[in-house]
């Protein structure tokens, strides 16, 4: 959850570093793209959601395990494609249910 502090948001949770987020990746991929990919969409998921990376699995599902409800998953794959400057189509962005789903696409469609 986020409070609203002098009209804008700001996160509940505390951020964590790119090298906890390489650290996590690097538990959950083998792949070095898929660990890098992960890396930067774990962090990108953290602050969409709010949640410490700690609550993050490869196979938590977006909306029965991560809770994620009306249009945060539009968010999250708007923050993806400006992120790795890429477009989602819209059957692709329905088809990706869990973390893993996103690391597998990220890691084949992802130039950066």
């Amino acid at each position: 959850m986020r409070r609203i502090l002098s009209s804008r948001l700001v996160p509940t949770v505390p951020r964590s570093s790119a090298a906890a987020a390489a650290a996590w990746a690097a538990r959950h991929y083998r792949d070095e793209r898929k660990c890098a990919v992960a890396a930067r969409f774990a962090l990108l998921l953290e602050a969409q959601l709010d949640r410490p990376l700690s609550g993050f699995m490869p196979r938590s599902r977006f909306y029965e395990d991560l809770n994620m409800h009306d249009l945060e998953p539009v968010e999250v794959v708007l923050a993806i494609e400006q992120e790795f400057q890429l477009t989602v189509p819209g059957a692709q962005a329905a088809a990706m249910r869990t973390i893993d789903d996103v690391v597998a696409y990220l890691a084949i469609h992802a130039k950066n």
